[in-house]
Parts: structure tokens; sequence; C-alpha cells
């Protein structure tokens, strides 16, 4: 009887570590589809909505603290001022997932090309070390914190 056990145990196992590695693959390749999205749509105030959670810390690279609803009011003040917009990539992306897959810290090199004020140049880039932790909400990640800062040598 033992042995029936110790058999079913020793053919499920392989299974199950092959399907745990499936879904943190799946939720790895999620979460960067996620963030080229955001950085793609940075400028829409939807896209903000749909990335930040509720309770969102967000520190910038500046220092200040803010939350979500500080974004996204920024968002609507910026939409109706803004005739240029910056363009965001990210490289050097960075994923890791903890307890069941349910929280994930992403870590990556934001780019930042904002129009340029010289005439000579018409974007100016600026670099950032940028790290967010996301939580599965309702099978949706969302980000709960944020750190920003600017590389050493950036403008």
């Amino acid at each position: 009887m033992n042995m029936k056990y110790l058999l079913i145990f020793f053919i499920t196992l392989p299974m199950l570590l092959f399907y745990n590695q499936s879904s943190q693959s799946d939720d790895i390749e999620e979460l960067e589809t996620l963030l080229h999205w955001f950085l793609d749509n940075a400028a829409d105030y939807d896209t903000h909505n749909r990335f930040w959670a509720e309770d969102l810390i967000y520190t910038s690279s500046a220092g200040d603290r803010i939350g979500k609803s500080d974004i996204l009011s920024g968002l609507r003040q910026d939409n109706q001022n803004s005739d240029n917009e910056a363009i965001y990539s990210g490289d050097q992306i960075q994923i890791r997932l903890y307890g069941d897959s349910d929280i994930a810290v992403i870590a990556f090199r934001l780019i930042a090309e904002l129009p340029s004020e010289s005439v000579s140049q018409s974007t100016e880039r600026m670099t950032f070390y940028n790290t967010g932790t996301f939580v599965k909400q309702d099978g949706e990640w969302r980000a709960v914190a944020w750190q920003a800062t600017q590389i050493p040598g950036s403008p």
C-alpha cells in the first residue's frame, strides 16, 4: 500500500514542478508585457488607472512620496496643457516572483526621451533605475510600490 502512494508521488511530482515553472514563466511574460504596455501609453489616464493599485506608494527620483490619486490628478492637468509628450522605454529588465507567484518585483532602466527646448537637439534623454513591487489582485497585476532613481550622469 505504501509503495503505491510512493509511486503516485514520484509520478505526479515532475508534473507539478513543470506546471509551477510554466505558471511562473507565464507570469513573468505577462509582467514584462504589462510594463512595456504601460511605458508605451504613459501619457494615458486609463493606463495609469489600470497599472497602479489604489494603495500605491510612489517615491519619485526627486524624493516626493505620492499615491495613485496624485498621479491621476497630475495626468488630468498635464493632458490639458501638453503638446509634446515624452517617449518612454525600458531595458535591463529583471523580474522576480515571490510566494505563490502573487507578488513580483520588477527592476529596469527607464529611458525617457523628452522634447528639448534647445534649438540644436530635438530631444533630451534621461535615464532612471525603477523598481516596482506588484501584487496580483483579482487576476490582474497592480503596482503597489514604486521607486525611481535618476542614474548618475543622466541630465
